[in-house]
């Protein structure tokens, strides 16, 4: 199947926003491009976002990881928080939100995000490990076969 010219916008038949989810032969120029981030910040976007645009039109343009965080973790009514409580179907924002933010939600809710913000940030370098995995297979197998990569044998 052809990919597209353009990293930034689907390949032909694949993904886009009808499943509800951003999926992309080059994911993580979207974060790049869009929302104006480095690619670890990019990194930790497609993790925390799943690929939800609503959850994408939320993040500020050049926002960090915690920017954002601290931002939406104190409305108890946003998308990165709300988008779980309608769909668990994007990966790795499951992940992300059972882990890390579902047993918060009574704290966010009283208005104490910030003890969220906080104890994900604690948790943070171990976390994206597992989560990460889902994102480097789609983009591997995005990629392969290609003659400027060594081949793989047994």
């Amino acid at each position: 199947m052809p990919l597209s010219s353009d990293p930034v916008r689907p390949a032909q038949g694949g993904g886009g926003a009808a499943d509800g989810v951003v999926r992309l032969h080059r994911p993580l120029l979207l974060w790049e491009r869009l929302l104006g981030l480095n690619p670890a910040d990019a990194f930790d976007a497609a993790l925390v976002t799943g690929g939800l645009p609503l959850i994408c039109a939320e993040w500020p343009h050049g926002a960090g990881l915690w920017d954002f965080l601290a931002e939406t973790l104190n409305d108890p009514v946003s998308a990165l928080l709300v988008s779980a409580e309608r769909s668990l179907a994007a990966d790795p924002y499951p992940r992300f939100w059972l882990q890390l933010l579902g047993p918060s939600m009574e704290e966010i809710e009283r208005g104490r995000g910030d003890l969220t913000v906080a104890r994900i940030r604690d948790s943070w370098t171990s976390w994206p490990g597992r989560a990460i995995e889902p994102l480097l297979r789609e983009a591997l197998a995005r990629i392969l076969p290609d003659d400027r990569l060594p081949a793989h044998g047994p």
